[in-house]
This record gives structure tokens, C-alpha cells and sequence, in this order.
């Protein structure tokens, strides 16, 4: 379970990546380029907050190998939703 310090923010950022992730699957077509790509990171960001509290106290139980590797896989991907937005 994720901690009770971080429930809100996890909670609020996967409220938030659902809903624009919906929004530009619906308009994503209507929007201009930059918009669209500037939407696509935050709920890229958004969601990655939102997995990566409980994907983290997962982790923090299996041991150190665990806990190193949710930090290359999550930086790799934060890495990724910068380098796609550039």
C-alpha cells in the first residue's frame, strides 16, 4: 500500500493522467502540435507519479536489487517522456 503521506498526491496525479490522457484521445487531433505534445508529457509525468509511489514501497519490501532497479526503470522512463517531448 502506498504510504498515507503520498496517497493524495498519487490519487490526484492518476485522476489527473486519465483525464488528459482522455482529452487527447478524444481532441487530440484539433489540437495544435505543441499543445498536444506539452499535455502528452504532463500526463506522461502525471501517471509516472501516480505508479511510481506504489511501485516504490513494492520495492522498498523486496530488497536492495528491487529498490535499484525501480530507480533505473523509472529514471529510464522520465528520461524517455523528456526525450519524446523534445
Amino acid at each position: 500500500m502506498a504510504k498515507k503521506s503520498n496517497s493524495g498526491l498519487t490519487k490526484m496525479c492518476a485522476f489527473w493522467a486519465i483525464i488528459i490522457s482522455a482529452a487527447l484521445f478524444l481532441l487530440g487531433g484539433f489540437l495544435g502540435g505543441t499543445i498536444s505534445a506539452i499535455l502528452n508529457l504532463v500526463g506522461k509525468i502525471a501517471l509516472a507519479i501516480a505508479v511510481a509511489f506504489p511501485a516504490l514501497d513494492y520495492a522498498s519490501g523486496k530488497g536492495l536489487v528491487w529498490r535499484v532497479i525501480f530507480w533505473i526503470a523509472l529514471a529510464v522512463y522520465l528520461f524517455g517522456c523528456i526525450w519524446s517531448f523534445i
